[in-house]
């Protein structure tokens, strides 16, 4: 209330019987309407609330980003119970989400920082009168596609409208780019290094139940496939797989649907050795750097060679029984027909008459059910060596196209660096005497395509987070001459290989600061394609145009349908100029 007193006019005092609640709002509101940070703040941190509802995940999360540091305040899912569907329903998934995502929102906004207050001492830090001092975001993320559209539409309605309440911008980003960018989001939370790690271009393996692609990123928005699944996912194919050949009472005890994980661990139970190769097996156990640290070339001889010795020594300490896994040296070896030396059955690998450019995991997966339905009652070792040798050829036909693309990335540089070398000789024969050096640099032969050097390969989606993969993967390349010294290959930990919501918060953050936001208008995408050189019709995620592993980023020249491409789909604005769409 106002009082007059003898040093002048009315003022605000304090009454204690005012209700707290009233005096809070009253230093809110003022402190609002000053909105002065202090003398001595600094830029303020980007913080961002995401959403993630593409599939059966209910996933809530809060980013904060400062710099390259970043820092995760919350991040929680709920995972809707399909068992007795044996794989996810659609209509359950979206229940699912409708049921819980509310919940988790809320629980979020209790872990939004504190924002710009004095003197609020005699409220709870988690009461409902201190969320009038929490730090609201700066833009809300939310997955727009691709995944289910029921599923989609309960997270994008529920972002939509926290931005629409708070007033910040949207940003609705791309499932599957955000899982190519996870490991950058580690390496910020760890902030280890003073850059984004892995740095532009890197290549992509994304693994998960409704997508196999193999693609190389240039930038937060431009990436080109550079071989994907003509059929179903590698993800769809080991749960289809594991449901023929787990026990019944394995399948009984699962605590949900991701019959693929659970193939796994039946098929290197905790009791037996874990999967070893010619490396230390420990090094598979590291969840994020796969690649075990290199020798220092720079040493003495003597003391690389030690070095390496211990690197390649690690066999002899194999357990007895530990299952010893050696990569195929050729491509002859690779594909190679398996038949079991002690049951008798036969796999064929995926596509071994052909070269292309392609993941086949059909036809394949085909030949496991069949053996399972003409023994159905094999026992738990041979159902165990047949989930250890379906790992194992898929996780090798996974491979075979990434050692092909880095084969043809390698000999497209060494053809363009001929055809550089020869331009030079024939300008000198012209001239009759050496290029001059202001032309150096400048004065580029036409090469064709734009090359680029890799040296990253991340591996991540649902699938990268088993462990035999990391280990088939890192083997097949280091044999094939692709080894740590030219390639590093990296994948975020177990619980960031699946779906969630830190990784659409790390996926929004790049987008944001790269100038792009979305409106509020933006509808679900079932099937959005990654590659900037895909024509997509009616939203069908069909791929007229692109491929190929050397390519140029793509987008401009398409006649018909959406142009592909992160910023193929309609609704995205520059936060910069929000007329540029």
């Amino acid at each position: 209330m106002r009082r007059a007193t003898a040093a002048g006019p009315l003022q605000w005092t304090r009454r204690p019987h005012l209700c707290q609640r009233v005096q809070v709002l009253l230093r809110s509101g003022y402190a609002r309407y000053c909105n002065k940070p202090a003398a001595h703040s600094q830029a303020k941190p980007l913080l961002t609330l995401a959403i993630e509802t593409s599939c059966d995940d209910t996933c809530v999360a809060v980013l904060e980003k400062h710099g390259n540091a970043a820092r995760l305040l919350f991040n929680q899912k709920i995972t809707s119970d399909n068992r007795k569907f044996g794989g996810v329903e659609p209509v359950t998934a979206a229940e699912s989400h409708t049921a819980n995502v509310a919940p988790l929102v809320q629980a979020a906004v209790r872990a939004l920082p504190r924002g710009d207050w004095r003197g609020i001492s005699d409220c709870p830090p988690e009461s409902d009168e201190m969320l009038a001092f929490r730090r609201k975001p700066d833009f809300i993320s939310v997955t727009r596609g691709p995944g289910m559209a029921s599923s989609l539409s309960v997270g994008l309605t529920m972002a939509k409208g926290l931005a629409v309440a708070w007033q910040v911008p949207l940003v609705a980003v791309h499932h599957m780019q955000a899982h190519a960018l996870t490991p950058r989001m580690v390496n910020a939370l760890e902030h280890t290094l003073p850059q984004p790690n892995p740095e532009y271009p890197f290549m992509s393996l994304l693994v998960s139940g409704g997508h196999t692609q193999l693609l190389l990123s240039r930038s937060v928005t431009s990436h080109s496939i550079l071989a994907e699944a003509k059929n179903i996912a590698i993800g769809d194919m080991l749960d289809k797989c594991a449901r023929a050949i787990l026990p019944a009472d394995v399948i009984a005890q699962a605590g949900d649907v991701m019959y693929g994980a659970l193939l796994e661990t039946f098929a290197f139970p905790p009791s037996d050795p874990a999967p070893s190769s010619s490396i230390d097996p420990s090094i598979i156990k590291d969840p994020y750097k796969l690649t075990p640290p290199l020798p220092d070339t720079t040493t003495t001889t003597s003391s690389s060679s030690s070095s390496r010795d211990q690197y390649e020594a690690a066999a002899a300490q194999q357990q007895k029984h530990g299952y010893i896994y050696t990569a195929p040296a050729r491509r002859a070896d690779e594909i190679k027909p398996y038949c079991s030396p002690t049951y008798g059955w036969i796999l064929t690998p995926p596509l071994a008459d052909r070269r292309e450019m392609a993941y086949d995991f059909s036809g394949f997966g085909g030949q496991v059910q069949r053996i399972m339905q003409q023994n159905p009652a094999m026992d738990v070792p041979q159902r165990r060596a047949l989930a250890r040798e379906t790992m194992r050829i898929a996780f090798e036909h996974l491979a075979s196209r990434i050692i092909f693309a880095l084969d043809d990335l390698c000999g497209a540089r060494e053809k363009a660096a001929a055809a550089a070398a020869a331009t030079q000789l024939e300008l000198q024969i012209q001239h009759h005497q050496t290029i001059q050096p202001e032309l150096e640099g400048t004065q580029k032969p036409n090469t064709g395509p734009l090359l680029v050097v890799v040296e990253t390969l991340v591996v991540s989606g649902g699938v990268a987070s088993n462990s035999f993969l990391a280990l088939v993967l890192r083997e097949m390349l280091r044999v094939r001459g692709h080894g740590p010294e030219t390639l590093r290959v990296v994948r975020p930990p177990a619980r960031l290989c699946t779906d969630n919501a830190a990784m659409i918060a790390w996926a929004g953050m790049e987008m944001y600061e790269a100038g792009w936001v979305s409106r509020v208008d933006v509808l679900p995408q079932r099937k959005w394609a990654m590659d900037d050189a895909v024509v997509v019709g009616n939203n069908n995620g069909d791929r007229s145009s692109g491929g190929g592993v050397v390519v140029v980023a793509g987008g401009e020249g398409e006649d018909e349908g959406m142009k592909g491409g992160i910023l193929g789909v309609s609704g995205w604005e520059s936060r910069w100029a929000p007329h540029i769409s």
